[in-house]
């Protein structure tokens, strides 16, 4: 898994439980009906549970990583892939110009490259 991937593997995680979330409300509601649906429905179900361990899983091990970074870079690299904002909106919250923040992104994607390297050798 490269970093990218590693990064962003919580939010896709976290669209793919919304999702079934989704699925659940509406089979939930048609299960009232059919016992077909029921055994749909608690199939999703445990699916959906899967799911949130992974995601607990994920994000965990993403958050472990991050820690190793500066505060700055921290900040940046937890709000692009943990809470999805755009650069342009990080920046405006860290109040540097998008250039900096750009490069405090970048040096921070190279030590996590380094640091996942490291623990991919173990």
């Amino acid at each position: 898994m490269d970093l990218q991937e590693f990064l962003n593997r919580p939010q896709k995680l976290l669209r793919i439980i919304e999702n079934r979330t989704a699925e659940l409300e509406k089979l939930y509601k048609l299960s009232l009906n059919s016992d077909l649906v029921l055994k749909a429905y608690k199939s999703l179900k445990e699916d959906l549970d899967v799911k949130l361990l992974e995601y607990a899983e994920a994000s965990k091990k993403v958050q472990g990583t991050l820690e190793k970074l500066n505060p700055v870079e921290y900040d940046i690299i937890y709000s692009r892939y943990i809470r999805g904002l755009t650069m342009q909106d990080i920046a405006d919250q860290i109040m540097y110009c998008k250039r900096q923040t750009y490069k405090y992104h970048d040096d921070a994607v190279k030590k996590l490259e380094g640091f996942i390297n490291d623990c991919n050798k173990e």
